[in-house]
């Protein structure tokens, strides 16, 4: 079984990344798992006017045999390192929060939309076409 694997992020608001694997300390979204202040550990620009930034990403792999589609994996990862928050609020939490969640929601429809290709010749480049969309 040929074994291929594609990490591409997608990140929502100011913080742009050339990387495609996945933070050291990533926070992978969860139901159970909120985050909290002690989440944004980056460091906060002095000149920025914004309260926080999230730097939430898309994750996936799949696996191919013989170039046939067998599997998908899609989830959602938060960066502590790269996120930051200036202001501590429960407002600002739960903004940041919904950042969070949007990630999330578009991962799922991400995967809904990727399950389609299993099992389909040439499925690997689907899906990679798909992620561009």
């Amino acid at each position: 079984m040929k074994a291929s694997k594609n990490l591409i992020p997608l990140l929502f608001l100011l913080i742009p990344s050339l990387s495609f694997t996945p933070p050291a300390k990533e926070i992978r979204w969860s139901p159970d798992r909120r985050l909290s202040y002690t989440d944004f550990g980056g460091p906060v620009p002095s000149s920025s006017p914004w309260a926080a930034t999230t730097n939430s990403s898309i994750y996936f792999s799949y696996q191919e045999t013989n170039g046939q589609l067998k599997s998908v994996t899609v989830y959602s990862s938060f960066d502590p390192a790269s996120s930051w928050m200036k202001t501590q609020t429960p407002e600002v939490l739960r903004h940041e929060q919904l950042h969070f969640d949007i990630t999330e929601y578009f991962a799922r429809k991400f995967y809904a939309d990727a399950s389609a290709f299993t099992y389909q010749p040439d499925g690997g480049r689907k899906l990679k076409d798909l992620f561009q969309q």
